[in-house]
């Protein structure tokens, strides 16, 4: 399958396997089944593999943002690409004003901005109480910036061993094993 969302046309020829590994989503209907696939196939498998080739060069950290800001929880449910920016670098900018903020919202801002600041000061992110480990293959820890901020373990790993066995050769990202 090429880039892009797998066509609902298309999810006949997923195979057993993928439905079994991906079975909520799979329950949720073709939409959710094609979304997640295409979620993990281009965005989380290719990260998570980067970060095991680079681990034992110099340390990578690897992260989910999956938070939704308060303003957008009644229209959507999951967090989108390029989502945690804003949260970033604790900017609003002109697409949300300051006034559709919430406090929730600025929380996590004011997590993910020290995060990002520590990193640049020091070369590892310290996020207040939280301690987000460099990314080691055998632990397989990863920092999740969501509705519950922590460290995951075996994040989706069913999923991702999944993706990098069958769908990151086609990627062209080398050798994927």
């Amino acid at each position: 399958m090429g880039p892009g969302p797998i066509p609902t046309a298309r999810l006949p020829q997923v195979p057993a396997v993928a439905r079994a590994i991906y079975r909520e989503e799979a329950a949720a209907g073709d939409e959710a089944l094609a979304r997640a696939l295409f979620t993990d196939r281009v965005f989380t498998a290719p990260a998570r593999w980067v970060a095991a080739k680079a681990a034992p060069g110099q340390p990578a950290w690897l992260y989910h943002f999956s938070y939704v800001a308060t303003r957008m929880r009644p229209a959507i449910t999951r967090a989108a690409h390029a989502a945690e920016i804003p949260y970033v670098f604790e900017y609003w900018g002109r697409r949300t004003p300051v006034s559709l903020v919430s406090d929730e919202d600025r929380a996590m801002a004011t997590l993910m901005h020290a995060c990002w600041v520590s990193f640049a000061k020091s070369g590892a992110p310290r996020c207040g109480e939280a301690a987000w480990p460099a990314y080691q293959p055998q632990a397989d820890q990863l920092m999740e910036f969501g509705a519950e901020s922590g460290v995951r373990t075996n994040f989706r790993k069913a999923r991702l061993d999944g993706q990098q066995m069958v769908a990151l050769p086609t990627l062209g990202l080398g050798a994927a094993k």
